[in-house]
């Protein structure tokens, strides 16, 4: 995980200077109340948001209605006598 946040965002800073980071599009705004541990696991939490998204969006793409997405697996539906079809 070295190198993955800036040295510099977890110093004390002015409360107007706020960095930027960016995962996916998916962004964290942090100031010097921003604790070091956050910003560190802001990348695993950016990044598996978006392999869930990309999992319902592929599921989508192969006719499986996809419910919701809950936390990591996905609710599914189908018909009972064709369900493990779908899984």
């Amino acid at each position: 995980m070295a190198g993955a946040v800036p040295e510099a965002a977890t110093e004390q800073s002015h409360p107007r200077q706020r960095e930027v980071f960016k995962v996916f599009g998916r962004e964290i705004h942090a100031d010097g109340t921003t604790r070091a541990r956050t910003l560190a696991n802001f990348p695993m939490q950016a990044n598996g948001a978006e392999m869930l998204r990309l999992a319902c969006w592929l599921a989508t793409e192969r006719g499986i209605l996809v419910c919701t997405p809950v936390h990591e697996p996905l609710l599914v539906e189908g018909p009972a006598d064709e369900i493990s079809d779908v899984l």
